[in-house]
């Protein structure tokens, strides 16, 4: 379930068209290691996964994202030099397109595993989650488009090989996968009333389940959840900015079927992305294997039935113009609360003066299940709202 929804910045990217010179994403990279075991080791910093990466001798701190290309930033693509540039348009996550510049890396190891001639996307040093992550790039699913990637999270340990005999790999705790054009990997859950839907291994989205919102329509026609709330705003922050305002849900689902395991009480909000979408929370609930090279996806779970209801703030928060505003609202605020009020203050800490990167983190709501938020509305009229997890 979303903690703070305006803090899980989704480096989702679709590529729709390429120019002319043809950096072909799919392509994905060439090793000379037969039998590797890559091992790399992984910070979570808000339900980010952060590994490190060797590029030119040089130590970079990579998100690890499947739901994306391999990405560079600006600087690390002026540190290279890359010969051959071309422009590529690309989808984020909210569905909005734009052009950024992509180019081919020579060379980038894992673990002192070589991977050589990388289709890349680069990405604009003003991005704010290459500031606040304190990353370089992204180690994204074309590079991966030969190999078995397995998540340990109680290891906090990514396993990347080309040898599924290196993984204890059980085939009832299997499903098929599929792939866009960008590798990225593709598997169906189970909804209740047996109703499948396709849903997108993303780990650069913190969340469990992300719906996208035109398939609401049909999951309300066919009453395929246990409750549902309405809301308007605009939540999610893609790489071409914030989500366009429009009407929001949050739909609670009794039970949803992941291969064998069934995950109860999961509770998914809408999205404008293009699809649906099982993020890295679901490392809390089991390891995670995505076998790329055979088409395979696997869940062992901790437990056998998980509950995954956890409670949620009533409002979801905005980062607008430099600042914290109400994004939807969860419920009757009788007024005293509306879309786009500026949050000025949480409890006893102010927010205005904060860097950007303080708010996006949201330290100030951590460990809390009430807050008393001091809000500036259009009219410049100052007043105190109480808000709670529910």
């Amino acid at each position: 379930m979303k903690r703070f929804y305006f803090f899980i910045l989704c480096a989702l990217f679709s590529v729709y068209h390429v120019s002319a010179k043809k950096i072909n994403l799919a392509k994905g990279a060439t090793t000379d290691s037969v039998g590797y075991c890559i091992k790399l080791p992984y910070e979570l910093i808000k339900n980010k996964l952060i590994v490190k990466i060797e590029i030119g001798n040089q130590e970079h701190r990579f998100l690890f994202d499947t739901g994306a290309p391999v990405s560079i930033s600006e600087t690390l693509l002026n540190d290279i030099k890359p010969t051959e540039k071309s422009d590529v348009k690309v989808v984020d996550a909210n569905g909005k397109k734009g052009k950024l510049t992509g180019a081919i890396l020579s060379e980038l190891k894992m673990d002192k595993v070589r991977f050589t001639d990388i289709p890349v996307l680069v990405l604009p040093d003003s991005s704010i989650f290459l500031e606040c992550w304190k990353i370089d790039g992204i180690i994204g699913s074309n590079i991966l488009k030969n190999s078995i990637v397995r998540f340990e999270p109680k290891d906090s340990l990514i396993i990347i090989t080309d040898d599924e005999t290196k993984l204890p790999l059980k085939t009832e705790n299997a499903s098929e996968l599929s792939f866009d054009k960008q590798k990225s990997p593709y598997f169906k859950i189970r909804l209740e009333n047996k109703k499948e839907e396709k849903v997108l291994f993303d780990t650069g989205d913190g969340n469990l389940f992300s719906l996208k919102k035109w398939g609401v329509r049909s999951i309300k026609r066919k009453n395929i959840f246990k409750s549902i709330a309405l809301g308007y705003g605009n939540s999610g922050i893609g790489i071409w900015g914030n989500s366009d305002s429009s009407i929001v849900y949050r739909i609670q689902f009794s039970e949803v079927k992941l291969n064998n395991t069934l995950i109860r009480n999961i509770v998914a909000s809408s999205t404008s992305s293009l699809g649906s979408r099982i993020g890295s929370e679901l490392l809390k609930y089991g390891v995670v294997t995505v076998d790329y090279k055979n088409k395979k996806f696997y869940f062992e779970p901790f437990d056998l039935i998980t509950n995954a209801y956890i409670k949620d703030w009533n409002i979801d928060f905005v980062y607008l113009d430099g600042k914290l505003c109400v994004g939807a609202l969860w419920g009757n605020f009788n007024g005293e609360l509306n879309y786009n009020d500026e949050i000025i203050q949480v409890d006893d800490i102010p927010l205005e003066g904060m860097s950007r990167c303080d708010i996006l983190m949201g330290s100030f709501l951590l460990n809390k299940e009430k807050a008393e938020l001091t809000v500036r509305s259009k009219d410049q009229s100052i007043r105190k709202v109480f808000i709670e997890k529910k």
